[in-house]
């Protein structure tokens, strides 16, 4: 198991308490927006332990992936409540155990700032995401991300780089000084669509492959 893995396992439930921040209710509204534009068959990519689950669409089923299986269960156990359709799958998001053009959507919330490379992981959901011309035009499927990612020149990120991202660098392995969207776009996607919050340090957007 990884050093990554082990983190994430120690933490447990104590997961949702540390990162309740990330919930106040203008982010809690942008994951919401994303989360529900997946459709089809769907990888929760990094899914801990199930906070995408409240916001998929009834007709969606989900593949739940994470390094953690503790998480893992606390995840399934949340699906269960919720009625969503749910397989948990223990995997390394850089290789992933799943066949080429497998899934109809990526959700991928808040997992980029902790990945060890980032830009291998997006390659790989570019191999296992399906091209479909009806979800390009839906403004539906595709990569649905949402992440915190480096702003210059803002006074929030300033804040945040001094009081949050030091404990978070420690406890959840998550480094915010990223530009997540270009690298995105770097391992064969286009994005089509963003939204922002506090001068774009939280951002949500969709991706589709090119």
């Amino acid at each position: 198991m990884s050093q990554l893995a082990n983190k994430y396992d120690a933490l447990g439930g104590f997961y949702d308490f540390l990162t309740a921040y990330l919930e106040a209710r203008p982010i809690r509204a942008l994951r919401e927006g994303i989360v529900s534009r997946a459709d089809g068959h769907t990888l929760d990519a990094g899914c801990g332990t199930g906070r995408n689950l409240l916001y998929v669409p009834k007709d969606a089923d989900v593949v739940g992936a994470d390094l953690s299986r503790k998480a893992l269960a606390v995840a399934e156990t949340r699906a269960k409540r919720l009625g969503v359709p749910f397989l948990p799958m223990t995997a390394d998001l850089a290789h992933l155990p799943s066949t080429e053009a497998q899934f109809d959507s990526i959700v991928c919330t808040f997992v980029g700032c902790t990945l060890d490379d980032p830009r291998a992981v997006y390659r790989e959901f570019a191999r296992v995401i399906r091209r479909s011309s009806e979800g390009a035009a839906s403004g539906k499927g595709g990569l649905l991300m949402l992440e915190h990612v480096r702003v210059d020149n803002s006074t929030a990120f300033r804040v945040f780089s001094k009081v949050i991202a030091p404990l978070s660098r420690r406890l959840l392995h998550c480094d915010p000084n990223r530009n997540t969207m270009q690298m995105v776009e770097e391992a064969g996607f286009r994005i089509t669509d963003t939204q922002a919050f506090l001068g774009g340090m939280f951002v949500g957007f969709r991706a589709v492959p090119i």
